[in-house]
């Protein structure tokens, strides 16, 4: 996993859609203050320009589920090598972590995972992990 290439999107909030980014604009001070993002309509790919305050910028975790999808910060999976049957949360603490489950769990299991949405698309699966893990 060291060494990657990071892939980010983007979930824009206003418009509730999450665009691939393409470019990122830094300020002086190195952070990332716009981004070029990127869609699919009606069979084009269409770029837009975006203020980073207009959403969320998410970053992979250098990991694929077993349906190639790649993994993202803020992704759920479901972990089918734990019984319990409950959506995992990705998350970012000095690296990605997964809630009740090792990095080493995971990547060694890989064909037993699946991204099934994420928080931003898939709110009501992030508020089902919320109650089965009591984080409200």
């Amino acid at each position: 996993m060291n060494g990657f290439d990071p892939i980010y999107r983007f979930w824009h909030e206003e418009e509730k859609k999450m665009y691939d980014v393409i470019k990122m604009a830094f300020n002086e001070h190195g952070i990332v203050d716009a981004i070029v993002g990127a869609a699919e309509e009606e069979s084009n790919i269409v770029e837009y320009e975006f203020d980073t305050i207009d959403g969320e910028i998410m970053i992979s975790t250098g990991l694929n589920d077993s349906k190639n999808n790649v993994i993202f910060i803020d992704d759920l999976v479901e972990c089918k090598f734990i019984e319990d049957g409950k959506p995992r949360f990705i998350f970012w603490d000095n690296g990605f972590r997964v809630f009740g489950v090792t990095g080493g769990e995971l990547e060694d299991n890989l064909d037993m995972v699946e991204v099934v949405g994420n928080r931003y698309t898939h709110p009501e699966k992030y508020e089902e992990y919320k109650t089965n893990f009591k984080l409200n």
